[in-house]
């Protein structure tokens, strides 16, 4: 997604505000990544690998939430691309609280 720069952050940005035509031929592309992350989390869910108490519905609207602003928070000023993605993948799967060891 950050290889395409400037459309991708524009795409983002003012989606909303673009003429229908326009909509309707992005809409086919952007229905096909949200079908793509609910095979890949219905997946995950029936194999036990997510917790059966959470919605692939919402994960999937969080997690595209989430990668399609790397293209606005993400710089590679403040460290490399590894040290960014591990310190969200820990927080997306590890989460932010301390856990309690008593």
């Amino acid at each position: 997604m950050l290889h395409y720069g400037d459309f991708t952050s524009a795409n983002i940005r003012i989606y909303g505000q673009i003429p229908t035509s326009a909509k309707n031929r992005h809409r086919v592309v952007r229905r096909a990544y949200a079908d793509y992350w609910d095979q890949l989390l219905e997946s995950a869910l029936a194999s036990g690998e997510l917790r059966d108490d959470t919605s692939t519905a919402m994960i999937r609207l969080f997690v595209i939430g989430a990668l399609n602003w790397t293209v606005e928070w993400y710089n590679p000023q403040r460290g490399s691309f590894r040290d960014f993605s591990r310190q969200i993948t820990g927080i997306v799967f590890d989460g932010i609280l301390t856990h309690d060891k008593a």
